[in-house]
């Protein structure tokens, strides 16, 4: 049996985790600009901080769980550590695109402000 806690930051990780999920795999490619990519970048990068405070809480609740019930509890958050992990380097990927992005469009109209002159 583990805390009431516990299970309560369980339900709130793995909801921020799909959402994570939702938002890198479908949202990401229907963004129509560059603002709204951004917008959703920034959405991602809040739930993932979210994620991983919320298993810091878990892990706090580990220690005080009685010993039979650690393993399982433990199990769950490296499961959920792991997931976050790939989610993190993901958004990285997608956040160091936009950059790039961002940056070549700078580039483009800065050239274009240059011809103009």
């Amino acid at each position: 049996m583990s805390s009431h806690k516990f299970e309560l930051l369980d339900e709130e990780v793995e909801a921020l985790l799909d959402q994570i999920t939702d938002k890198l795999e479908c949202g990401i490619g229907q963004c129509k600009s560059q603002e709204e990519r951004k917008t959703l970048l920034s959405e991602i990068e809040r739930s993932l901080k979210d994620a991983s405070d919320g298993l810091v809480e878990m892990d706090i609740e580990i220690k005080k769980a009685p010993l039979e019930y650690r393993n399982t509890m433990t199990s769950k958050v490296q499961r959920y550590q792991n997931e976050l992990l790939r989610y993190q380097k993901r958004f990285e990927r997608e956040k160091a695109t936009h950059s790039h992005i961002t940056s070549a469009q700078d580039s483009d109209t800065f050239k274009a402000e240059i011809r103009k002159q």
